[in-house]
């Protein structure tokens, strides 16, 4: 599936909360992630994967951050851009724990 903007990626996952394939496979990173995308479509989203919960605003804190454009969000979970690239090119940016930064393809297999 392809998303259109960060908003439908957002959306779509936390309707794959209530799979409990998918609950199972999320609870297990027992992660808070805050992405901060700026741009059109842009804001910020968090998904607390501890309680399998999503909201369309900044947590109190998260285990981690991921900053880019709303643009290069949707490349990253559609696989048109790899993250890998975006990061040495300093255009993610990631703050707090750097291994669940990359456990990420997991989440966005999810809403797939």
């Amino acid at each position: 599936m392809a998303f259109a903007n960060a908003n439908e990626f957002f959306t779509s996952l936390s309707a794959k909360f209530e799979d409990p394939a998918t609950r199972a496979s999320l609870n297990e990173l027992g992660a808070v992630y805050h992405f901060s995308l700026s741009g059109d479509g842009g804001g910020d989203f968090c998904i607390d994967l501890k309680n399998l919960t999503y909201a369309d605003s900044a947590p109190a804190s998260s285990d981690c951050k991921v900053g880019m454009t709303a643009e290069d969000f949707v490349g990253v979970v559609n696989g048109t851009i790899m993250s890998q690239q975006l990061f040495m090119m300093g255009k993610l940016m990631i703050e707090g724990d750097m291994t669940l930064a990359l456990r990420l393809e997991q989440v966005f297999n999810a809403a797939r």
